[in-house]
């Protein structure tokens, strides 16, 4: 009823067996950010999402030079 109406995840990832996944990543988590996810798992449960933390994001940029981002 109140807050934040709509979302759009950062990233949509196609897997090789046909599914369907979105990638959020955050530095921080607001209540703003809290509730949309929240919202999002209650209204549409199909819908896999992966929640990428600070922590874990600095963690893959000790990848960083084996990556190649597009």
């Amino acid at each position: 009823k109140y807050g934040t109406r709509s979302y759009r995840p950062d990233f949509k990832v196609y897997k090789n067996n046909g599914d369907i996944e979105y990638h959020e990543v955050k530095g921080y988590m607001d209540a703003q950010s809290k509730t949309k996810l929240k919202r999002m798992k209650k209204y549409f449960p199909a819908i896999k999402i992966i929640l990428i933390t600070r922590e874990e994001y600095v963690a893959l940029k000790k990848w960083n030079k084996l990556l190649k981002w597009y």
